[in-house]
């Protein structure tokens, strides 16, 4: 059953695609005024800004923003042309930075704003066989945690969440994997947590999270103690990768600033 969201206002981009759609389901089936794109808006910075600013119109507040776009896979490495890798970034990143640059001013604003985007998991981990969406999606992950860290001064929260489910998008990907059951992928088993981290009550920010068959847990970036070696040779390197790869102590540093504090003390 879907948090109570009587009064707030959602934003939602990518609800022509089976996953936005059941976000903004989601969120309207919880109370919320629901303003989402749709196959025949176009993919535009003006469109895109069009969208919010009806919003405000019509209800005075953005409270949820999500972005949640979809693409089927594009090719390697080889067969990616330049204008592919372009729209790639176009669809995704360029989409999520319109979307943030129309609907955060009105957040600050208010002191409030829950943010979330949806990205393919292939933006954390890769995929030899979509090298622009990975990327692509990799922009969307770090710009929405680069706004988390910009914020701290407002009650916005902004996270990720990597979603494994079966859609039009993913069908191919599933049908390469065999082993899995579809039947544990519904769009349906990760609304939780979207629900949860566009709601009030939500405390994490600048996180990523993956939700998928039942399973949900938090995917981050961790760094090993490595070793301190200022004298440290091309050779040396090498023979040292052993400790410098030992996970067994790690921090998860929250930015660059953060990691750099091993190197202090």
């Amino acid at each position: 059953m879907p948090l109570d969201f009587t009064g707030r206002t959602a934003v939602v981009f990518g609800a022509e695609g089976d996953l936005g759609r059941a976000v903004a389901r989601h969120l309207e089936a919880g109370g919320a005024a629901v303003y989402a794109d749709g196959p025949q808006t176009p993919l535009s910075e003006p469109a895109t800004r069009d969208l919010v600013e009806r919003a405000m119109a019509e209800r005075g507040a953005i409270d949820i923003l999500v972005h949640a776009r979809e693409s089927a896979p594009a090719g390697g490495l080889a067969a990616t042309s330049d204008a592919a890798f372009g729209e790639a970034l176009r669809r995704h990143a360029h989409s999520a930075l319109w979307a943030l640059q129309a609907a955060l001013p009105h957040m600050r604003e208010a002191n409030y704003g829950r943010i979330l985007a949806l990205v393919s998991g292939i933006g954390v981990y890769g995929a030899e066989q979509d090298v622009a969406h990975a990327a692509a999606h990799a922009g969307v992950a770090a710009l929405t945690r680069s706004v988390a860290q910009g914020n701290l001064d407002r009650r916005i929260r902004a996270n990720v969440l990597a979603p494994v489910a079966l859609t039009t998008a993913t069908a191919a990907f599933f049908d390469e994997q065999a082993q899995l059951d579809r039947a544990l992928f519904g769009i349906g088993d990760v609304l939780a947590a979207v629900g949860h981290l566009c709601h009030a009550d939500c405390a994490a920010n600048g996180e990523t999270f993956s939700a998928g068959g039942g399973r949900f847990a938090q995917l981050f970036t961790g760094a090993t103690l490595g070793i301190f070696d200022p004298t440290l040779t091309d050779g040396g390197f090498g023979a040292a990768l052993e400790k410098i790869r030992d996970a067994r102590a790690h921090i998860a540093p929250r930015g660059v600033a953060d990691e750099l504090v091993t190197v202090a003390v």
